[in-house]
């Protein structure tokens, strides 16, 4: 019988589509290999791969080579597997590995479908690579990262906390001066109750705004980024500013105008001015 082209130019391939010349190449190789028939069991493990698991082919042979994944990783890379199996497609996956130290390593583990020259399919083949010491790296920079944007955090917040303690002080202060301004305007004879109820609207209002740049830093310190925006400080600087500087011009005029009463015999008011930006 006629030999076709494609028999005559490659020679048959063996049962599983595994030769010996195939594993021989395949124990060379820097990675770890691994080699499944169709009913999704393995067939064919590397050198590189027994020698990490410290194992014997006919252990890991079939459904063996499971019982060196952790268990927490085992039901997602089964899953994996089946359904990518199923479907013929590729796949890559992470888990940890025992190793032959009995110490749980991370692997990166990729499979595709592997055909036969006629297009029937023979199972999967894989490569895994030991990724533990790349893992450990990465989550020590994350952990690092974390160290720095946490103390980058605490010193902004403190900066932010000092800019408004050092915009709030001046206007506070006037506040407690006029606060005593108007208790000795009550006690005076006649008492001034027309200045007392300005002073003391303008003390109430400015305690409210007081109270919001307060409560607005403290939101600022609890926010859970890492990131205290200064335009968003400077936005509440400017809001306390402009608050406070219209109080002092209103102050003033009250100073100018408590003056003149003085010279008539009524009591002052004493008022502590914001220093002017």
């Amino acid at each position: 019988m006629a030999r076709s082209p494609a028999s005559a130019e490659f020679p048959r391939e063996p049962a599983g589509g595994l030769d010996a010349r195939f594993c021989e190449v395949m124990d060379a190789a820097p990675v770890m290999i691994w080699v499944s028939g169709r009913d999704k069991l393995c067939v064919w493990f590397n050198r590189p791969w027994l020698t990490f698991t410290g194992r014997s082919m006919a252990q890991e042979l079939g459904n063996g080579w499971a019982e060196g994944v952790h268990r927490e990783d085992f039901d997602r890379c089964l899953k994996i597997y089946i359904d990518h199996f199923d479907a013929r497609k590729e796949f890559r996956m992470q888990y940890r590995l025992r190793r032959h130290d009995g110490a749980y390593h991370w692997i990166d583990d990729t499979g595709i479908p592997r055909y036969a020259r006629d297009g029937t399919f023979l199972g999967y083949i894989g490569s895994s690579i030991d990724i533990h010491e790349h893992r450990e790296t990465q989550a020590e920079l994350r952990r690092r990262l974390l160290e720095i944007a946490h103390l980058n955090r605490r010193a902004e917040a403190a900066a932010v906390a000092a800019s408004i303690a050092h915009e709030l002080n001046q206007p506070l202060a006037a506040i407690l001066s006029n606060t005593e301004a108007a208790e000795l305007c009550l006690s005076a004879d006649p008492a001034r109750l027309d200045v007392v109820k300005e002073v003391l609207a303008d003390i109430r209002r400015d305690d409210r705004r007081a109270a919001d740049a307060i409560m607005h830093m403290r939101r600022l310190l609890t926010k859970r980024e890492h990131d205290l925006q200064e335009s968003t400080s400077t936005t509440l600087f400017a809001a306390c500013t402009k608050s406070f500087h219209h109080k002092q011009r209103k102050w003033a005029s009250r100073s100018a105008s408590t003056n003149r009463s003085a010279r008539s015999g009524y009591l002052p008011i004493r008022c502590i001015s914001s220093k002017s930006y």
